[in-house]
């Protein structure tokens, strides 16, 4: 069992996702989780807890406003905190959403300060 939080990493484009699970790594103990879909996602996190997860709002498959609404309908922690990542300007997509644990959304690319100051300001480091 990994000994840091879990984040779940979610984009549609592999290098994204290798990206953001370096990034990850570099700012802390944590255990990443890479999908390269929605419902990748929403399908892991029915089996799974997590404590935070990295949306890409552009998916395939669905958008992230559907993946936060399914998360909140299905996963075993409806709560998880979730950070949405857009090319898109946030202003244009953060009106989409009906998801209480929104933590933020942030156009990409997610600078490497601002998600070690935001994964910091969720779990109180």
């Amino acid at each position: 069992m990994p000994q840091g939080k879990t984040i779940v990493c979610v984009d549609d484009d592999q290098t994204a996702r290798f990206l953001m699970e370096k990034f990850v790594e570099n700012i802390g103990d944590y255990y990443t989780v890479c999908l390269a879909s929605g419902g990748a996602c929403v399908d892991y996190l029915r089996q799974h807890p997590a404590d935070l997860v990295l949306l890409d709002f552009n998916l395939g498959d669905m958008n992230g406003a559907e993946v936060c609404e399914e998360i909140a309908a299905q996963s075993r922690n409806p709560d998880v905190p979730v950070i949405v990542l857009s090319v898109t300007d946030r202003v244009d997509i953060v009106h989409k959403f009906n998801y209480p644990h929104l933590f933020k959304v942030v156009q990409k690319p997610y600078a490497m300060e601002e998600m070690r100051s935001d994964i910091g300001q969720l779990f109180d480091h």
